[in-house]
């Protein structure tokens, strides 16, 4: 089950890559997906879908919050829900354990079965178990996974719609290359220190503001996964402690951290405009586990 680390870390991969990549052109049938990204934000920069045109910067805050407000945080929300489910169904399950491992004995007491292939035979019916009891109250792990992952090209469309308005197009034609130059706005309507968003901010702070808020959001990310991680395994006969999860689970803590580096790295070299969009959209993340680490405001979201 992904962490809310893992989600960042799958946010921050997708981006990355599309920037260094660096592409010299794109062509016309770009996915449909991204040109209705790009033609939302420039229909809010115009006025046509709110009534007033605002600047870029008020356009990229907006949106942002927008989707981390009503898709991110509902689907996190969600997911984190369903794992509480689960937790309590595991309760159930190993409280069935001895039971099932009974029954196995007894089904296969003519079997001259090894201690080995007894435990593995119980293992299987208990995951079996386990698997049909979630389905039928709709809690399957699988079910988390997909509604964390979907949020994925989300993230993509923005930062491609972001970069084809703050660095303009090169499209091929019958005719040969068509130059569609950057969104006029991106050029003035910045915020603070950075005006013109549609070049890599000279002075490097929004890069450094970007990195921090990153490195923030693993730390952040990395207590909550403790605290899931806990709560899972207190229903558990023989816990698991949290220093001691698998070596998959360490790993990808320690690519966590070194994320944000990879993003502040990606933020140097990218029109400020990019940046600016993952620097808000991290902190409203780092905002979102910040208010699910207090005990209170976890209590209230997820209805403990």
């Amino acid at each position: 089950m992904p962490s809310g680390a893992e989600e960042g870390a799958s946010e921050t991969l997708a981006s990355i890559g599309m920037e260094i990549s660096k592409l010299k052109y794109e062509h016309e049938e770009t996915m449909l997906i991204f040109r209705v990204f790009q033609s939302a934000l420039e229909s809010l920069h115009d006025g046509s879908l709110i009534g007033f045109a605002p600047p870029w910067w008020g356009v990229i805050i907006g949106s942002t919050v927008v989707l981390r407000l009503f898709v991110a945080f509902p689907a996190f929300v969600y997911r984190q829900r369903g794992i509480q489910k689960m937790n309590k169904f595991d309760a159930v399950i190993n409280g069935w354990s001895a039971l099932i491992s009974k029954q196995v004995l007894k089904e296969n007491a003519d079997k001259q079965l090894s201690k080995q292939e007894f435990q593995s035979l119980a293992r299987r019916r208990i995951s079996i178990k386990r698997q049909e009891l979630l389905t039928q109250h709709g809690c399957h792990p699988l079910l988390y996974a997909l509604v964390s992952f979907a949020q994925l090209p989300i993230w993509i469309s923005m930062t491609f719609a972001l970069r084809r308005l703050s660095r303009g197009v090169l499209l091929t034609s019958d005719d040969g290359l068509v130059v569609i130059p950057p969104d006029p706005g991106m050029l003035t309507e910045g915020l603070l220190w950075f005006k013109d968003l549609s070049v890599v901010d000279p002075t490097y702070i929004l890069p450094i503001c970007t990195c921090a808020v990153y490195l923030l959001n693993s730390v952040l990310a990395h207590r909550w996964s403790k605290i899931t991680w806990d709560e899972r395994n207190s229903s558990c006969e023989t816990p698991v402690r949290f220093e001691d999860r698998p070596e998959f689970a360490k790993v990808m803590t320690v690519l966590n951290f070194v994320f944000p580096f990879i993003i502040g790295y990606g933020a140097a070299i990218s029109p400020a405009a990019i940046p600016f969009y993952w620097m808000l959209s991290s902190a409203l993340r780092t905002l979102q586990l910040g208010l699910l680490l207090n005990n209170r405001t976890r209590r209230l979201i997820l209805k403990k």
